[in-house]
């Protein structure tokens, strides 16, 4: 009994121990992809908003809690014909219109992870990216 009992304790404790990682993982991808959305949803607000990269920054890291920068954000306006094409926001499309305006927002950090397990690496980088349109 005491011989099945050696084996199979370190066997539940590496699965309990990499359950563990793996719902934190989790939790902190819906965290940061939480953050990408609330920066974007700040900067869908209206024109003056889409163009203040500084506070849709400062929306990601607020609804991330953020308190130490751990987080690298980054937002752009782009402009986007309806053929996936970049443009400038001031020409107009291949069909005559004006390219719409989104924002999109990135959101990634390095995560460390708790327990160490071979071949893994201590840290892992997660990301998350938000694009909505303006007009």
């Amino acid at each position: 009994m005491s011989i099945e009992l050696a084996f199979f304790v370190p066997v539940v404790a590496v699965m309990v121990a990499g359950s563990i990682e793996f719902g934190r993982l989790g939790l902190e991808q819906v965290r940061i992809a939480s953050a990408a959305r609330a920066g974007a949803q700040y900067g869908v607000y209206d024109l003056s908003s889409a163009g203040d990269i500084d506070g849709i920054i400062d929306a990601a890291r607020l609804d991330a809690d953020d308190v130490t920068n751990a987080l690298t954000v980054t937002a752009a306006q782009t402009c986007r014909c309806p053929d996936g094409t970049v443009q400038a926001c001031t020409i107009s499309c291949a069909d005559g219109e004006y390219a719409p305006l989104y924002v999109e927002v990135s959101v990634s950090e390095d995560v460390g992870l708790w327990f160490s397990f071979p071949g893994v690496p201590d840290t892992v980088t997660l990301a998350a990216n938000s694009s909505m349109r303006v007009r």
